[in-house]
């Protein structure tokens, strides 16, 4: 981790005297069971070791000013930042956009305790019959007390500003102290985050968090905390659904959650669909979701042929494809093409995909508030990837930490060891060498023995036969 803690080295198993050579004759000596079974546990004990000594080291941290106070400091530095470029640029009266009056009119119909009637978009028009976002409604109260857009630029800083906790203390907790500073400080930069927040507010700012606390824990293992952080995401908006299925996904299967995951998926889906033919119908004065017609093709009512609306669909991603790579190859940058190691990158597939098939060009490139949901996803999966390469690096033998004497001791056991073996071996040896020398001078006494009862016979036959 980059930091000191209280280890305290284990004590070397004692090395046990060598046995004494077995007596010249008898059996070779079995193996010492009891002392393999020690070196097995001194194994044991080295890896337990290291365990014990990361589990204080992270608890260090976590209790350390680095970890608590540290990310909080920061996130408020980029919050005074993000607000007082979006107020500067609100005070030049130089808004992107109407989004910003739009939002200001809808917001102000829920603290009154209206329905979100933004005139500006068309008379008497309910801002929920053009996208599904009543995750609005909390920035009321606060509408209430400070009546003003400046309100929601705020709100915004806000929302970004949290985001850059949980990360920034993943990266601590994971990766250490310099590398979690640097790595939030790179994520509170970014640029997704920085085009929305010189564009003007967008309901989108409420995802940011949202993603960063649910796929945080999702790396963490806490597969229950990012169910619960992602489920609110369908509120922020309609198409938010597929981020939410796409976690699920990665539940089911990196946390073998499959109920779990898969349930969220449906969750998500169904959600999202939901709010396309149902919720917004239902608030359209047309009594319909008017932004079918910017997905290429996919207006089912100028397309009756599933045939012609893929066609379309194919026609319309492709268009203008060097602006849609730069974008992609942009969103890979920023994090120097780490996320590409980690499949929590893959969450953004589809959302990228379906941008790109859209014909409102604003979706394609790298301005707005488009990117921004993008950038917690993208830095969480920088930092799986590190976490992954340093899991690799950790299985080989020197990155268990061993005691300062049980190196020697473990070299000691070894040429114990094999100076044991050794002497068995010869042992063995000699004692077959001997045992068939023994046999070689048997047989040949026993052969001049019977060369002598031969010659004996043929004398007593001679003498005989005189």
């Amino acid at each position: 981790m980059g930091e000191t803690s209280d280890i305290v080295a284990r004590p070397a198993a004692p090395i046990e005297p060598e046995a004494p050579p077995a007596p010249h004759g008898s059996a070779p000596a079995a193996v010492d069971a009891p002392r393999v079974r020690n070196r097995a546990q001194d194994t044991v004990d080295i890896v337990g070791t290291a365990e014990t000594v990361r589990i204080r080291a992270v608890s260090a941290v976590r209790r350390s000013g680095w970890y608590v106070e540290g990310p909080l400091l920061l996130a408020t530095v980029m919050f005074g930042l993000y607000a007082i470029m979006s107020i500067a640029r609100f005070l030049r009266l130089d808004n992107g956009s109407w989004d910003l009056g739009m939002f200001t009119e809808a917001i102000k119909g829920y603290a009154h305790l209206g329905a979100p009637i933004a005139d500006i978009r068309g008379p008497g028009f309910n801002l929920l019959g053009d996208h599904f976002h009543p995750i609005l409604v909390l920035i009321a109260p606060f509408f209430r007390i400070f009546p003003s857009s400046i309100t929601l630029l705020v709100a915004q800083a806000v929302l970004f500003a949290i985001s850059m906790v949980p990360i920034t203390r993943l990266a601590i907790r994971r990766l250490g102290i310099g590398a979690g500073y640097a790595i939030g400080i790179a994520y509170g930069l970014s640029w997704g985050l920085q085009s929305a927040a010189d564009f003007d507010f967008h309901e989108l700012a409420f995802a940011v968090p949202l993603l960063a606390f649910s796929l945080v824990a999702l790396v963490d293992g806490r597969y229950r905390a990012a169910i619960l952080w992602a489920m609110p995401l369908v509120l922020v908006k309609e198409d938010m659904g597929i981020f939410v299925a796409g976690i699920g996904v990665l539940v089911a299967i990196r946390g073998r959650k499959w109920w779990q995951g898969l349930g969220l998926s449906v969750f998500g889906l169904a959600a999202s669909a939901v709010a396309i033919l149902v919720f917004i119908p239902a608030f359209n004065p047309n009594g319909q979701y008017g932004f079918w017609q910017q997905i290429g093709g996919a207006d089912p009512n100028s397309h009756p042929g599933m045939g012609g609306a893929f066609g379309a669909l194919w026609d319309q991603f492709f268009t203008q494809a060097d602006t849609k790579f730069i974008t992609v190859f942009l969103l890979l940058l920023v994090t120097v093409f780490l996320a590409l190691g980690s499949p929590v990158t893959l969450i953004a597939v589809v959302p990228l995909l379906l941008r790109f098939a859209s014909a409102n060009e604003n979706y394609w490139g790298t301005a707005y508030h488009y990117n921004a949901p993008l950038m917690p996803l993208l830095f969480v999966a920088a930092i799986d990837t590190l976490m992954r390469i340093r899991a690799r690096r950790a299985v080989r033998p020197v990155a268990a930490p061993r005691p300062a004497g049980a190196s020697r001791a473990a070299a000691s056991q070894a040429a114990a060891t094999s100076t044991a073996s050794g002497r068995l071996s010869s042992r063995v040896a000699s004692r077959s060498a001997s045992s068939v020398g023994s046999a070689g001078s048997r047989l040949d006494r026993c052969s001049m023995l019977s060369s002598r009862v031969n010659t004996s016979t043929s004398s007593a036959s001679a003498t005989s036969d005189q």
